[in-house]
């Protein structure tokens, strides 16, 4: 008894049924004009695989909210210490340079040249505001 070896250089890569046996056809490398070969087969286990569709689907949908105060959602970040929008959070860098601006008593600066209001010399700020 031998064995008999085919190859089959299938163009459109469609499935066929030969002899009562359905064969399932798909690229498993390419090779370009250069001779450069590339594995295409899926990387990991099946798993990994439906993980990574799955987060590949939900990239591609548009279902991407932003958060808001009472909502879950994606958070554009801002840096900027005089802001007052609500749809952007605050960067450790604008919470360090509000902190840094605020800490009184100054010695030789009058409370009139201030920069922050009253309330801001009480405490430190160490998260959201």
């Amino acid at each position: 008894m031998g064995c008999t070896e085919q190859n089959y250089c299938a163009a459109d890569l469609a499935d066929y049924v030969l002899g009562c046996v359905q064969h399932y056809v798909f690229a498993v490398a390419s090779i370009d004009a250069a001779g450069n070969i590339t594995d295409l087969r899926p990387k990991g286990t099946l798993n990994d695989q439906a993980a990574s569709d799955a987060l590949k689907k939900h990239e591609q949908s548009r279902n991407h909210p932003d958060a808001s105060t009472s909502e879950k959602g994606f958070v554009r970040l801002s840096s900027e210490t005089n802001s007052d929008s609500e749809a952007m959070a605050v960067t450790p860098k604008a919470l360090k340079a509000v902190n840094g601006e605020c800490k009184w008593p100054r010695s030789g600066i009058t409370k009139s040249e201030r920069p922050c209001p009253e309330w801001r010399y009480q405490c430190h700020f160490t998260g959201y505001f």
